[in-house]
């Protein structure tokens, strides 16, 4: 199932529903709050903006991570070991 529609949606909606709404913090925020991953590349975009309101934030609690950033694999195991093995050896 493709998602990528459900997410531009529920962003723009997000977007919306707000006036003058910091529309880099809310990226941010929303891919934070959906994956766990912190977007490091529009800081400078998101110092010019204002700060997100309480509200925004309590919008963005209501969306649930969509994936968890935990590893495939404890590091040092020996399947870690085997992946990194075959990644080597079909990759490069």
């Amino acid at each position: 199932m493709d998602c990528r529609h459900r997410l531009t949606t529920s962003y723009i909606e997000l977007l919306l529903s707000f006036e003058n709404t910091p529309r880099h913090r809310l990226l941010t925020g929303f891919v934070e709050t959906m994956s766990n991953f912190t977007l490091m590349d529009a800081k400078d975009l998101e110092d010019k903006e204002g700060p997100m309101t309480s509200e925004m934030r309590n919008a963005l609690s209501s969306y649930g991570e969509l994936i968890s950033g935990k590893r495939l694999f404890e590091p040092g195991s020996e399947y870690e070991t085997i992946f990194i093995v075959w990644m080597l050896n079909c990759c490069f």
